[in-house]
């Protein structure tokens, strides 16, 4: 069992640095993500020993699957506490194990299962059972697949003031999964979800998603996400992706603006005369305007 501790610490490490170092390439705090550990294909013996090498986050695709572990945890009360979210898609006849267990469920994938939810739970809340709306996501098929479900953007926008007014839930935020294999399509996908966030909350101020789930089959770090790096100075966005990826664009950046400056210092030296009148004549008048820019340029260096 030591064995096996040490080998999960170890990966762990391995996927926090990786982590991290995504994090700090987009320009973004420690915090501004979480990792979350899918528990779905293993036993409670395996989640005890994944929480004792610091794991503390959960998630779980089965209702049936969510209660065991529960149940199973609660015979440890030494572990320190620990969050189950649910990922999976959720039938409404199981809807009543998964409210009260689940702090949040990623999986909302249409209006019907929305309204489901929470008319379950507040009656849940008036018998006493529940504490408040059940937080969720909204699933959203951004990239448009077949085989994945969830709301279009045209039919979440169409029912965000709908999903607002449903009292037994709290919507956190929007969840959506990347095609596999293609990481450009990826970074789009995710970069979608971001800007249909964006124009929801500005269409619905009541509507606050400040929670991105961004589920994925790849390794999160060798795909490109498109983040908002100072919403002061325009909102620009940077590109944060894997070591080799970001080595390769920088390759690419300091050969472009080489050339980019050769041609520039070139145009400069062609046009030294004009450069030269330009300067003289801020020098006397302090300020120009376009058109006596203009004038000058279009006199060929003659003097006034």
């Amino acid at each position: 069992m030591d064995n096996y501790l040490d080998v999960m610490r170890a990966r762990r490490e391995q996927i926090l640095e990786r982590f991290y170092a995504a994090l700090d390439r987009a320009g973004r705090p420690r915090d501004a993500a979480r990792l979350i550990a899918v528990s779905k294909t293993v036993g409670v013996d395996e989640t005890i020993a994944a929480i004792q090498v610091g794991y503390r986050h959960f998630a779980e695709n089965r209702p049936q699957e969510l209660v065991r572990k529960l149940a199973g945890l609660a015979e440890h009360p030494e572990l320190p506490e620990v969050r189950f979210d649910m990922i999976g898609n959720l039938q409404t006849n199981k809807i009543n194990a998964v409210l009260g267990s689940a702090e949040l469920i990623h999986s909302v994938s249409s209006l019907h299962l929305a309204q489901a939810i929470s008319s379950r739970a507040v009656r849940k809340i008036e018998a006493g059972e529940l504490s408040g709306p059940q937080r969720v996501l909204l699933e959203v098929n951004v990239s448009g697949e077949e085989s994945k479900g969830g709301f279009s953007p045209d039919e979440i926008r169409g029912v965000a003031g709908e999903l607002v007014e449903l009292e037994g839930i709290c919507v956190q935020g929007l969840m959506t999964m990347a095609p596999r294999g293609n990481k450009d399509v990826a970074r789009r996908t995710f970069a979608g979800l971001r800007e249909l966030r964006d124009e929801l909350e500005a269409l619905h101020p009541d509507l606050h998603l400040h929670e991105l789930s961004c589920g994925m089959s790849e390794d999160f770090d060798m795909v490109a996400l498109e983040t908002v790096s100072n919403q002061y100075l325009g909102g620009d966005a940077s590109l944060a992706c894997s070591a080799d990826t970001q080595n390769e664009i920088d390759r690419k950046v300091v050969e472009l603006v080489k050339r980019q400056h050769e041609k520039a210092s070139k145009i400069l030296a062609d046009n030294r005369g004009k450069l030269d009148e330009l300067a003289k004549y801020l020098y006397e008048k302090e300020t120009i305007t376009g058109e006596e820019f203009m004038s000058i340029l279009d006199k060929g260096g003659e003097e006034e």
